[in-house]
């Protein structure tokens, strides 16, 4: 029996007993990585929402400074450390390469494009905070798998089967109560969230096709796509500075904290990234999925604690019923492709090939 798909990726099967794909398994190097993901994540998130609405720190600014941070550090790793990527464990035969600028232009369609809707991310998540808490911004992140399904379904074919879709009703019914019943609501805000969300789903389906197939590292990805957002902003850049820049002398010490603020943001959202792609390189898309949901509920609560958000009851089951649709639609997931595993397992002569899952981060 063949098993055909529309975007084939060989799943190299690793047997080194010192790794594991399990999320709660006792790989150290992995518990690390999550829980440093874990914090970089929140320290990014309540920063943002600091900057925009407290300290009336100009959104777009923020993004460019964030993408800076990533493209310096990202450079600075791989030009002196002379180690281009972590190793990949869905290859064992990855070689290390050093650090060259012609990569930049290697794939320059592929990166440009990613480098566009990371900037597009950034731009939208963090004019969304100028309007809307942050507890119902992420609550609207959680329906990420939804708008991943569609995407996978638009730009790589992937077949959706009805089993699938029916598992992402409780996602769309919790995401409409949540906003029918959200204290402070706003149709701007939930736009640029909305789109926010959308933008990033099209990044993560992208950049882990480049991550598997193309044998790019975390480092690689950070570089290369920050590089191209920062040459999108260029004439933004160039409004704020030479048009806008305005800074009275009375105000410096408000002005040299919110510099400190800025970079210290951008450094954040850069340890934040880096740990995320280096994740996605040692567990499945299924478990990085899953932990991503249990991140996102836990910056929901504490952004309640931090900021004093009011919510209602009805908010509350609504966001409930999106954490617990997101589980739901990667167990479905994750029982299909057990079972084309079982299927290819009874054909000795065939190597195994199948579609990878692309979920959300």
């Amino acid at each position: 029996m063949t098993i055909t798909t529309t975007t084939t990726i060989p799943i190299i099967i690793n047997n080194n007993n010192n790794k594991t794909d399990n999320l709660f398994g006792f790989n150290r190097r992995l518990i690390r990585y999550l829980l440093l993901w874990f914090l970089f994540s929140g320290t990014t998130l309540f920063l943002n929402k600091y900057i925009v609405s407290y300290q009336n720190g100009d959104p777009m600014f923020l993004g460019v400074i964030q993408l800076l941070c990533c493209s310096l550090g990202s450079y600075t790793y791989l030009k002196f450390c002379h180690y281009f990527s972590i190793i990949n464990d869905h290859d064992d035969k990855l070689k290390l390469r050093s650090f060259h600028l012609h990569y930049l232009i290697a794939n320059p369609f592929k990166f440009a494009l990613i480098g566009a809707f990371r900037l597009l991310t950034v731009a939208l998540g963090l004019v969304a905070l100028w309007y809307i808490p942050v507890s119902f911004a992420e609550m609207i992140k959680s329906s990420a798998p939804m708008f991943t399904m569609i995407i996978s379904l638009l730009i790589i074919r992937e077949k959706i089967s009805l089993k699938t879709t029916l598992s992402l009703l409780p996602i769309m019914i919790g995401l409409s109560l949540c906003s029918a019943y959200e204290i402070h609501f706003n149709l701007v805000g939930f736009a640029f969230a909305l789109l926010g969300n959308l933008s990033e789903c099209t990044q993560n389906v992208l950049s882990k096709r480049i991550l598997i197939m193309d044998k790019y590292g975390p480092n690689q990805i950070q570089l290369f796509t920050s590089a191209y957002s920062i040459v999108l902003q260029i004439p933004y850049f160039y409004y704020i500075v030479y048009c806008r820049f305005e800074w009275p002398i009375t105000n410096i010490q408000d002005n040299l904290i919110l510099c400190f603020n800025y970079f210290l943001c951008g450094l954040s959202f850069h340890l934040q990234s880096l740990t995320e792609y280096a994740l996605l390189n040692m567990i499945s898309p299924i478990s990085h999925s899953v932990a991503n949901t249990v991140k996102r509920a836990l910056l929901i609560w504490l952004s309640v604690l931090v900021f004093g958000n009011p919510v209602t009851l009805m908010s509350w089951f609504g966001t409930a019923l999106v954490i617990i649709g997101v589980i739901i639609y990667n167990k479905t997931i994750q029982q299909q492709q057990q079972s084309l595993l079982s299927i290819q397992n009874n054909d000795d002569n065939i190597p195994f090939i199948a579609s990878k899952q692309i979920d959300s981060v």
